[in-house]
Parts: C-alpha cells; structure tokens; sequence
C-alpha cells in the first residue's frame, strides 16, 4: 500500500513542474520503454493536469445547514460533563461552540473537503485523582 503525499504548491509551481515533467518525459524516457517508471510519470502529469483545472466551490445549501445543525444538537447531548480537550479543562459555556465546530467538521470531512481528518484531542481524566494527606 503507498502513502499519498499532499503537495500543496502555486499554480506557478505547478504548471513549472508539470513542464519540468513532461520535458523530462520526452528526453529521458524513449517511446519503447513501458515501464513502471513511464506510468508513474504519466500518473504523476495528469493529477498535476487535474489540479490545475478550475475548481467549483462546494455550496452549502439549507439542507446541509439543517444537517449541520441537527448533529451540533446530538453532539453536544453526547458531550461528557466533564470534558477536557489537550488535558484542558473545558468549561460548559463552550461545549455548544464544540459541538458546532465537530459537527462542520464531520460534514466536510463526509464530503471530502478535508486534506485530513481533523477531530478534537479529547482526554480522559477519569484515572486521575486528586493527592490525599494522609
């Protein structure tokens, strides 16, 4: 299984590249050669050829906000009471902004917005205990 690489570059540098590449394809690798090597070159081309196309913006209609909104609500009821976010405490004015902020997260993470997945760093405090003077 190969790793996928995420180069985010300029357009600039992107049609420099794919010059660079196609230039490279011509001199160094004759006609006759099919080999691993050539198809990754041609892979490598088109994905730049793609990414340089014009991109459509994603519009978020109200169905997509009502489904926002309706999993901020269950979000924030499945919230724990005693919520940490990087072994921070988490104060309970904030745990509607949480649940907003997952649940824009979730959709866009469901429709493939997202480099990566992105989440909270919820920790768990259970084990801890306070010193006692004994």
């Amino acid at each position: 299984m190969s790793n996928k690489i995420l180069l985010e570059l300029t357009e600039d540098e992107a049609l420099l590249l794919e010059a660079h590449l196609k230039a490279e394809k011509l001199l160094v690798l004759p006609k006759s050669t099919e080999t691993t090597e050539r198809r990754l070159l041609d892979s490598t081309i088109n994905k730049i050829e793609s990414a340089l196309k014009s991109q459509h913006p994603m519009i978020i209609g109200i169905k997509d906000l009502h489904y926002i909104i309706s999993r901020a609500k269950g979000e924030y009821q499945n919230l724990p009471k005693d919520l940490y976010i990087s072994r921070n405490r988490v104060e309970e004015d904030d745990f509607k902004h949480i649940a907003l902020v997952n649940s824009v997260i979730m959709w866009l993470n469901g429709n493939s917005l997202l480099k990566k997945l992105a989440q909270f760093d919820y920790t768990d405090h259970s084990c801890e205990f306070e010193a006692s003077d004994e």
